[in-house]
């Protein structure tokens, strides 16, 4: 059974975000210290951000768009959450 602390996240936990537009990833970058701790994947809305050199101030550990094949996103995913430490 899982209790309220173990939905927390906690540092290091893979954290995947859809940014759906530009407005959305402006207030996103705004927030980004809150991410600082975390193993984040974005899934940018807009084939446009995914180039953006800002996007790096998040410090993702993959970029993709949301019309990209998702095979490559499960795999990366299933990698990220099958290692130990």
């Amino acid at each position: 059974m899982k209790t309220r602390e173990s939905l927390h996240l906690r540092s290091g936990d893979l954290v995947i975000v859809y940014v759906g537009n530009w407005l959305d990833f402006k207030e996103l970058i705004e927030i980004r210290e809150i991410f600082e701790t975390f193993r984040v994947i974005l899934i940018m809305g807009d084939d446009s951000l995914v180039d953006n050199a800002k996007c790096h101030l998040l410090k993702p550990r993959y970029i993709t768009a949301i019309d990209q094949d998702t095979a490559e996103l499960a795999s990366i995913v299933n990698k990220m959450c099958n290692v130990t430490y």
